[in-house]
């Protein structure tokens, strides 16, 4: 990554850390950290959720780029590799292949995508969600930069959360 660019970054994700203190509610955090990381990464779709562990069902979720009937409810429970990804707690990037929606945990009616990146929402004793960035508006698919950028979109949001209680 050039300097100038890597500067850009830098600046706009302590902006969005900035940001994200105001906001009052989770919903609202997960909105901010998706337009963010999915203008920051260059992706046509940023989705984020917060899960409950009980029974693995959305509690607070934001997209960005999304057809509105995609809501939480659309999303498979603790499947594909948002499930992994909720799971073991590691940030997955791939490139996909037509028809591999559901290995991926996104709805069938979710549009297509070449690539995804997905990272966890985590505090530091457990794994408690998901984000996740598709389909690249470049050539490339996503970058370990883009990776990076969204771990720090999530550990920004992890500490917004914190500092919410919720």
């Amino acid at each position: 990554m050039r300097t100038h660019a890597a500067a850009t970054v830098l600046a706009r994700c302590i902006a969005l850390d900035l940001q994200l203190a105001p906001h009052p509610d989770l919903p609202s955090l997960l909105l901010r950290a998706c337009r963010s990381a999915q203008g920051l990464c260059m992706a046509r779709y940023a989705a984020a959720a917060v899960i409950d562990e009980r029974d693995d069902a959305p509690i607070a979720f934001a997209a960005c780029g999304l057809p509105p009937t995609l809501n939480a409810s659309a999303f498979a429970r603790g499947r594909g590799l948002l499930g992994e990804v909720l799971r073991d707690g590691v940030a997955q990037r791939v490139d996909v292949r037509a028809g591999d929606a559901a290995q991926l945990g996104l709805p069938p009616t979710h549009p297509d995508v070449r690539c995804l990146l997905a990272v966890p929402l985590a505090s530091e004793d457990r794994c408690w969600g998901w984000l996740y960035l598709a389909d690249k508006r470049t050539a490339s698919g996503f970058s370990e930069a883009d990776e990076v950028v969204a771990l720090t979109i999530a550990a920004q949001l992890a500490s917004a959360r914190e500092a919410l209680g919720a």
